[in-house]
């Protein structure tokens, strides 16, 4: 799991699941942990974490089985998605006035992100994880029920969605393909910002542009990805939130730091089939690139760029 919260129910009750014992065991096994002279665990307080989940992998790696696996992609899912339970008096013994009503146990943002970080090396090429004997299952299929769910709940996910991303790249891009492939995309509501004041409302849709980002370091997955931002952008009606599709656009493609492994030629080739399908989010990002002392004082910006082009590390591109 990565990491997890003492306190907190939810942490206690699926860490028993998945290691099909009574927390109070699993909190005497980690509790010894700590006394050894390099301890692999550390405590704060009711916080637990991993000190070095790569070098846990490393020692537990090949220990992992099929259906230790299959226990953790429920849990995950579970954790990452909650659903709300219905609690008897004796299953609630602190909270007397909810008996019988559905309560929501959340798991602790350090459960879900020592989740989330679970996923992503076993989807990675981290060789302990290739050592599972189920390889195909390490690609977390399961993760597409996390991206196929309502936009909402996708926001929900928060800053643990570029993790998951990382897990499975292609789920996400199928997923995220999919949505925009309806004929009123939900996502447009996703991107919507929450409210007029910035100081009470939330940026819900930032964790689905960070895990764009971060699948757009892939060579391979880049061009993909920039599409699928483009297609975002077409249905962005815009807001107070700077975090938009065209600014993740710009952060990748910005020529003198981009955002990407993909070389030079590749990244060319995604901003001219990107002014062929998607040419007002083209023309965006082309005027957001350029540095404010490519135009004279007083010049019309669009007349200027039209003339001279746009440079793109040594190379022009006109449309």
């Amino acid at each position: 799991m990565g990491a997890w919260d003492d306190a907190n129910e939810a942490d206690r009750s699926l860490l028993s699941r998945l290691s099909n014992r009574p927390y109070s065991e699993i909190l005497k096994i980690a509790a010894r942990l700590t006394l050894a002279d390099d301890p692999p665990l550390t405590r704060n307080e009711t916080r637990w974490r991993l000190v070095s989940p790569e070098d846990s992998w490393w020692l537990a790696g090949k220990q992992i089985t099929p259906e230790l696996l299959q226990v953790f992609k429920n849990i995950a899912i579970e954790a990452l998605h909650p659903k709300k339970r219905r609690l008897s008096r004796s299953s609630n013994k602190h909270n007397e006035d909810t008996t019988g009503e559905r309560r929501e146990l959340r798991a602790s943002v350090l459960l879900r992100r020592g989740i989330a970080e679970t996923a992503a090396i076993l989807g990675s090429g981290f060789e302990q994880s290739r050592s599972c004997a189920v390889r195909k299952n390490t690609r977390l299929q399961s993760s597409a029920q996390y991206f196929r769910a309502a936009p909402a709940r996708v926001g929900a996910l928060g800053d643990v969605l570029p993790l998951l991303a990382e897990a499975a790249p292609e789920e996400f891009l199928d997923a995220i393909s999919a949505r925009l492939e309806e004929e009123r995309p939900e996502l447009a509501a996703l991107l919507a910002d929450g409210g007029d004041n910035a100081f009470i409302s939330r940026c819900k849709h930032a964790g689905l542009l960070w895990g764009l980002e971060a699948v757009a370091w892939s060579p391979d997955l880049f061009g993909r990805t920039c599409a699928i931002l483009a297609g975002l952008d077409a249905v962005d009606t815009g807001g107070t939130w700077g975090n938009r599709p065209a600014a993740s656009l710009v952060e990748i493609l910005l020529p003198w730091h981009p955002q990407t492994a993909a070389g030079v030629d590749k990244r060319v080739a995604v901003l001219k089939s990107l002014a062929d399908r998607a040419p007002a989010t083209a023309w965006k990002i082309l005027f957001a690139m350029m540095p404010a002392t490519a135009f004279e004082r007083w010049s019309d910006a669009s007349a200027h760029l039209a003339r001279v082009g746009v440079r793109v590390e040594g190379r022009n591109f006109r449309r």
